[in-house]
């Protein structure tokens, strides 16, 4: 269970800044969001609803602000549109290092060394070169500028070919020094220009059928990564609660209780330039703007085992508060001409329509997915011996376990991390 914060922590100006900052951005009526599933009369003939009725029902009521109503841990999966965790087939090994794998399968992600200086600089290069070319990296009003700019969303066509060809060509051979036969899918830049760059909490696009296959993305700082200049920020263990389909609509579910995601379940990496952290696409992460003078420059390089069908959840409609969506299976070069929620055609095949529902999470709700009893009110603060500091800033290089900061007492983690009792 989440415990409280170190006495005096939330005062700090820095933690209170990351904490907040976002809040701008949240829905103004969160409960928008939050739409049951319809009963089964009202679906259109012929539409299938995702996983309902394929799996066993967990035993016992549940608690929490939807569940505390009676009904089952099971149902309330079902119409999360999610797959109970009993019912997950993931037996595939992916990753060659049995300590890794362990931490992986506890924690959803593992941070490892993957390129050298030299391999850094031609990645940072022909980013570099792209960016500054006449036509420049995005079309005019392609993107809202108060997030981070995903090149394979937002970048020209013929911008997003190059980079497949020049990140696959670094990190293929690099990423599959650790993954069990892997191929990759997508190979994304993702910048951070100072001032801007928050990713709201969510999950990334499940790219595989995620009761049989992971997903990973394979996320590669080129500069050293802290909670300063945006780093990530994991829910650990989340991979294993909230597998399911999801598609660009992902990051909706978690508007509503980002703050307390923030509060009680994140993590922080603290990531060197050339690591990498390998993540499930499932695992629930955030990342805050990037409050320093220079760019955060990373690659997100979305890699699926080479047995498994590449898929892509595409949103066409919504009626009675479900979506409706066109389950594609797709190559690699369906992302090349991607566009506002649109591939190219020529490299993909719808296979199914299904439903998927709109999800209802509260943060009572979250809790009981993620197997936490509600937490204990907070206990009372300790009397503070000294005023709190004016500012609280990390060093600018990391941890190489993704620790604590090198040199740090590592305040600055203690405040996010979250802890189990």
């Amino acid at each position: 269970m989440p415990a409280a914060a170190d006495a005096g922590a939330s005062d700090a100006p820095a933690v209170r800044a990351v904490r907040r900052h976002h809040l701008d951005h949240r829905p103004a009526d969160p409960t928008a969001l939050m739409v049951p599933s319809p009963p089964p009369s009202s679906r259109p003939p012929g539409v299938t609803t995702a996983h309902r009725g394929r799996y066993p029902p967990h035993d016992g009521d549940t608690a929490g602000s939807d569940v505390g109503k009676g009904v089952r841990v099971s149902a309330v999966l079902d119409r999360l549109g999610l797959i109970p965790e009993d019912a997950h087939s993931l037996e595939r090994r992916v990753l060659r290092d049995d300590a890794l794998q362990a931490e992986f399968d506890e924690k959803g992600y593992v941070i490892v060394p993957l390129i050298d200086a030299a391999e850094v600089a031609t990645l940072v290069e022909g980013y570099r070169r792209a960016a500054s070319s006449p036509e420049g990296l995005n079309p005019e009003g392609a993107y809202n500028d108060t997030y981070a700019e995903f090149s394979v969303i937002h970048s020209r066509p013929e911008f997003r070919r190059t980079a497949f060809e020049l990140i696959t060509s670094v990190l293929t051979p690099r990423a599959n020094e650790h993954l069990v036969d892997y191929r990759p899918l997508v190979a994304n830049f993702v910048n951070k220009p100072p001032g801007t760059g928050v990713v709201p909490a969510h999950q990334n696009w499940a790219v595989v059928d995620e009761s049989r296959y992971q997903s990973v993305s394979v996320w590669v700082a080129l500069v050293d990564c802290v909670v300063e200049n945006g780093t990530m920020l994991m829910c650990d263990g989340s991979h294993r609660h909230l597998r399911g389909p999801r598609g660009m609509w992902a990051y909706e579910a978690y508007g509503g209780i980002e703050q307390d995601l923030i509060e009680e379940y994140l993590t922080p990496v603290f990531v060197r330039a050339g690591e990498a952290v390998i993540l499930d696409d499932a695992v629930v992460h955030y990342s805050p703007p990037n409050s320093t003078d220079a760019d955060r420059l990373a690659i997100q390089f979305v890699m699926v085992p080479k047995e498994a069908d590449a898929v892509f959840y595409q949103q066409v409609g919504e009626q009675d508060g479900v979506r409706e969506v066109d389950v594609w299976k797709v190559e690699e070069a369906f992302f090349f001409e991607f566009w506002h929620g649109d591939g190219d055609a020529r490299h993909g095949t719808v296979v199914e329509r299904i439903e998927v529902a709109i999800p209802n999470i509260d943060v009572n709700l979250f809790r009981q997915l993620m197997g936490d009893a509600p937490p204990a009110p907070p206990a009372e603060p300790a009397p503070a011996t000294e005023p709190a500091p004016a500012t609280a800033t990390l060093p600018a290089t990391p941890a190489s376990d993704g620790g604590a900061p090198a040199g740090s007492d590592g305040r600055l983690a203690r405040w996010f991390r979250r802890r189990r009792g």
